[in-house]
């Protein structure tokens, strides 16, 4: 991979990030939009869709993006990484840290739900605010697991495999370390 290379991918890899935190700031919109009572509760929603704008951006220019941010060479710099692979670990080190960030806070909303069952306090900590946030933490939890449990699949999703090529759905890439095998 060529260093543009590198940093194309660590775009798109950024806009995956910008998704798994819109999904955060969605729930917050949600519980702040029930808490006002006005016409122009629909500005709290701009706020998460400009992450979704941004990642759609960059997953769509991700070498427009390089190009503005590494000067292309003229000589050839090529690495030898294989491009799959390290969008699978890099799928897999987003997936851990939105699963560790957000774990705390959903085994708390878990514990209250199952030591509260038959209780008032029940009915006093889900308040409709806190649903809509508890089920944003089961969203991001789901996707920081699928993330981790299924990375070569984002890998093949952000570089497909050539068209006849065949192979195991998580077998890591030949080692022949050319791009153009990859």
């Amino acid at each position: 991979m060529t260093p543009q290379q590198i940093v194309a991918l660590a775009v798109r890899v950024f806009a995956i990030w910008l998704l798994v935190i819109s999904v955060q700031m969605i729930g917050i919109a949600l519980t702040l939009s029930g808490q006002f009572r006005s016409d122009n509760v629909f500005a709290l929603f701009a706020v998460p869709a400009l992450p979704v704008f941004l990642a759609v951006f960059l997953w769509k220019f991700p070498s427009f993006v390089a190009g503005k941010l590494l000067p292309r060479t003229t000589h050839p710099d090529e690495l030898r990484m294989p491009p799959r692979a390290d969008t699978a670990a890099a799928s897999a080190i987003i997936g851990l840290w939105v699963v560790v960030a957000v774990l705390p806070q959903a085994f708390a909303v878990a514990a209250m739900a199952i030591y509260s069952r038959r209780t008032d306090l029940f009915d006093l900590f889900f308040t409709p605010d806190r649903v809509v946030t508890s089920v944003a933490l089961a969203v991001q939890v789901v996707l920081g697991i699928f993330l981790l449990a299924r990375p070569w699949l984002i890998a093949r999703w952000i570089f497909p495999l050539p068209r006849g090529a065949g192979g195991a759905p998580d077998a890591a890439p030949p080692a022949s370390g050319t791009v153009a095998d990859e």
